[in-house]
């Protein structure tokens, strides 16, 4: 017996923009604020040895794909490349934290079921 299979799921907004309002501006804020799509390929296989005996085999993500099941706008002062920025930030310009001066650096931090976190 041989069986087949195909996980599938769209993009999500990550933890911390449900709203969709997160704004990425390259230099303060980065990452996209969404998990990307994803397809995952497993597969199976049985053969029955005898009548109370069979052999198995299973290969879960089968192609060895990469992929996010949830993430996070988190806080940090590196940049994409992995470079401390320690540049001020800019005073919020509208909203209720309008005139405070933002403390911190929001980047998208994403787990990988299959590989751990990255």
């Amino acid at each position: 017996m041989l069986d087949l299979g195909l996980v599938a799921n769209s993009s999500t907004y990550v933890r911390g923009n449900e709203n969709n309002a997160y704004k990425a501006d390259g230099l303060y804020y980065l990452g996209p604020g969404v998990t990307p799509g994803y397809a995952v390929v497993n597969f199976a296989a049985r053969y029955d040895l005898t009548k109370h005996l069979q052999l198995a085999a299973q290969v879960d993500n089968l192609f060895d794909r990469h992929y996010y099941t949830t993430g996070q706008l988190e806080n940090t002062p590196f940049t994409n490349k992995g470079t401390l920025n320690l540049q001020p930030f800019p005073a919020y310009a509208s909203g209720p934290e309008a005139g405070i001066i933002a403390s911190k650096r929001h980047v998208l931090r994403a787990g990988s079921s299959t590989k751990g976190l990255d």
